[in-house]
């Protein structure tokens, strides 16, 4: 799979499967803050005086995530601008516009990452499922791609 060829090209370059951080204590340190703490919260903690005493290849969430880009992935992330339009008109009676930038990477490659990914092997399902959330079988959950009618269909 795509993983194991990461991985043994890593374990061939001498490269450790955490990356360019520490080790994995760090590693799992940096996956709790993402996790429960978020990126202002990432950027805080790295100011904490305390920080300094754990030796982090970060100093800050710039420098984090500068770490984290470094990653291997599947596929590249583009930009792309979009023009906004507001619902407020501007001084000729147009809608006033804004340009934005749009992050995004290659669906179908992301999805694909996902399904070969060993660490969702027993997470992901494909077999189609009609689930209830009631003992007569009328009342149908929706809660996941494989419980819809369209999934069911398409495999039936």
């Amino acid at each position: 799979s795509l993983f194991e060829a990461i991985k043994r090209s890593q374990e061939e370059q001498g490269l450790d499967p955490w990356g360019s951080f520490v080790d994995e204590q760090e590693w799992e340190l940096i996956k709790w803050l993402f996790r429960y703490v978020g990126q202002t919260g990432i950027e805080e903690f790295t100011k904490l005086p305390i920080t300094s005493k754990l030796q982090t290849s970060f100093t800050s969430k710039y420098t984090l995530m500068k770490a984290i880009d470094k990653l291997s992935q599947s596929s590249e992330w583009n930009l792309k601008a979009i023009m906004i339009e507001g619902d407020l008109l501007g001084q000729d009676g147009w809608r006033q516009t804004e340009e934005a930038e749009l992050w995004l990477r290659n669906p179908v490659d992301c999805i694909h990452e996902l399904m070969v990914n060993p660490t969702f092997r027993d997470a992901v399902c494909f077999e189609p499922q009609q689930v209830f959330d009631d003992n007569e079988g009328k009342m149908r959950c929706y809660d996941e791609m494989w419980t819809a009618n369209w999934w069911w269909e398409m495999q039936v």
